[in-house]
């Protein structure tokens, strides 16, 4: 697995006006996932909100357990069905009804910031790609750009993780302050390559 907390630290929180960041990259989403983690939560102890989409919350917890990354502060929208009870979850099944998955957004938020109004929050959607799958691309961006200008309203980081060549990362980036891409070298992705034939 290839550690970009380096990268990410090097690229994002240095204009105190940079609110959004889409991250456009062909590393797994887990290790972006995984450095974002450790830059906003860990580095600069912010809290966060992460739309569960592809991970359930469960193995979210686990990863960062595992990393050292203390989550008491780290809620999660859950649509993946995995039944978390956890209480910094909300469960929804709601990943093709956009209104309501915005109401229920901004509902964790307010908890969130409630619970912990000494922090600042970032938020996490990893699966752009995935929420494809349950929204058409046109009403799916509008979703992503109304709550672009509620999340800035509140201070609230946005990170998108888009695949290169997505369909919505034209319009991502438009909002978004900061565009970082990120990708294996040649030798990574030969050294990727060879080791997936063995």
């Amino acid at each position: 697995m290839h550690d970009v907390t380096p990268e990410l630290r090097k690229a994002l929180l240095h204009d105190k006006a940079e609110r959004a960041a889409a991250i456009i990259s062909n590393y797994a989403s887990l290790e972006i996932d995984l450095g974002l983690f450790e830059l906003f939560v860990q580095d600069q102890g912010f809290g966060a909100l992460v739309f569960c989409v592809d991970r359930s919350p469960a193995s979210y917890r686990q990863l960062l357990t595992e990393k050292g990354v203390n989550d008491e502060a780290v809620f999660y929208l859950d649509v993946t069905g995995a039944g978390d009870n956890h209480p910094n979850t909300l469960a929804s099944l709601n990943i093709g009804n956009l209104s309501y998955l915005t109401l229920e957004v901004f509902q964790m938020i307010e908890t969130a910031q409630k619970r912990f109004p000494q922090r600042n929050f970032f938020v996490l959607l990893d699966s752009v790609g995935s929420m494809q799958l349950y929204n058409e691309p046109e009403t799916l961006a509008r979703f992503l750009h109304a709550n672009n200008l509620r999340f800035r309203a509140l201070n609230v980081y946005q990170t998108y993780l888009l695949e290169p060549n997505g369909k919505l990362n034209n319009v991502v980036r438009k909002f978004c302050d900061n565009i970082l891409e990120l990708g294996p070298t040649k030798e990574e992705a030969f050294a990727r390559a060879i080791g997936a034939q063995r």
